[in-house]
Parts: structure tokens; sequence; C-alpha cells
């Protein structure tokens, strides 16, 4: 029997922020319903952050604080990992960084800023990844539990060719967040780079499930595909 619930929505005044339809097994109820919590919470992440960007730059467009610069760095991020949106991230950080020189998500944020920019061949690896290590090790002291900064210290790892590091952050990461995506997708790239082609498939079809209207799904999918691939799974690639 397939169990179907109705589109769940979620709203703020005036405006659809959120809505899915899930389809399962009725013995599967309980995996469905953290799937709901999770899938609704990495959501309403992107569209928190939007919302709350745009009514910063309505109240204070020419004196923004820490907390709005750090959300317009997101939002920018959220908009594709293209040169041009890292570049305008890393700028939106910088400047939260510099009013705030204590602010410990604004340090995680240019530190993974930096890190993309060298993995995306925009940046210069000598000056950034020397910063960006000095950065998320500062913030992993003062918030030890952050899925986040132990995620940066991961791609940190990427960056420079150190896979089974990057593993062994991805696992903390995931340990302090059952829901973070992007670092089930991380693992499963890691698993690839490490010969594990077969595990890496579970891990990205899991970041999948958690958000799959994520803004970097299509990385997610070239992942899968080319962990099929590396498998010689021909007929999976084209699913």
């Amino acid at each position: 029997m397939t169990f179907t619930n109705a589109s769940s929505k979620c709203h703020r005044p005036g405006a659809h922020v959120w809505a899915d339809r899930f389809d399962g097994e009725r013995s599967k109820l309980g995996q469905l319903q953290v799937d709901f919590v999770a899938r609704l919470a990495n959501s309403l992440g992107v569209e928190l952050v939007k919302a709350e960007n745009l009514r910063a730059m309505r109240e204070r467009p020419n004196n923004p604080n820490a907390v709005d610069l750090l959300l317009r760095g997101w939002a920018a991020w959220d908009k594709g990992f293209t040169p041009a949106n890292v570049n305008e991230a890393i700028g939106d950080f910088e400047r939260a960084l510099q009013l705030d020189p204590k602010y410990t998500d604004a340090k995680i944020a240019l530190a993974e800023g930096l890190v993309e920019r060298v993995i995306i061949r925009g940046g210069n690896e000598a000056v950034d990844l020397p910063r960006a290590e000095t950065l998320v090790t500062s913030a992993v002291s003062e918030q030890p539990d952050s899925a986040l900064a132990h995620f940066v210290k991961a791609n940190l790892a990427f960056a420079r060719g150190q896979f089974n590091d990057m593993l062994s952050e991805l696992d903390v990461a995931i340990e302090n967040d059952r829901n973070f995506a992007g670092a089930y997708n991380q693992r499963g790239v890691a698993y690839t780079l490490l010969g594990r082609a077969k595990e890496a498939i579970p891990e990205i079809e899991t970041a999948l499930r958690l958000s799959p209207r994520d803004p970097s799904r299509n990385a997610w999918e070239f992942n899968i595909c080319n962990a099929h691939s590396i498998m010689a799974e021909w007929e999976k690639d084209r699913e």
C-alpha cells in the first residue's frame, strides 16, 4: 500500500513559501515523517535567507549590519556557483567580518567562500586556502559542534587532495547535523575519490531526498552519475 500525504505548505503573509508531496510505503511512515521535517528545514532555509535578505535591504539599504551582510552573502551564494556569485558572496562575508571580527558565522562563511573560489579555479590557492584554514580553525575552536564549520574543513581538505581527511570531517558534520544534505553529497564525493563508488551512491541519494530542490541539485546529480559511470552502470546514468 502506498501512503501519500497532501501537499504541505508554509506561508508568510501574502507569499507562498514551500509546498511538497511525499509518497512512500505506509510501513515506513516514521521515516517519511523524518524526511518531511528534514526537507521542510532545508527548503525553508533557502527561502528564509532570501526573505530576510530582502527585508534587511528594504530597512537598511545603505547601512547594513554584520548579520545583514552575512545574509546578503548567502543569498548571492544560492544563485549558483559561478565566479561572479562566489566573489559577490565573499565580498559580503568580508564586510560582515570587518564590522564584527568575532562573528563566528562570518568566519565560517568566508572560509567556505575562499575554498569554493579555489575549487572553481577562480582564486589564488596559495593565498585563499591558508586564510580559509585560519578562519575555520578559529571557528571550530569557538563552535566545536558546528556542522557547517566541519563541512568547510572537509571542503578545504578536498581542495588540497586530502580525501581521507575530507571524509573524517564530513563524518563529524553529519554526526552534528543528520539533515545536512550537502554533507551527504560531499561524503559521496569523498567515497568516489577514495575508490568506493558503490558507497557513494546512497550518500548522494540521501542528499537528494533531504533537499530535492537544493540550488546544488545539478551538481549532486552529476556526482551520482559519475559514481555509476565508475562502476560501469551505464543504464543508471540515464535514469
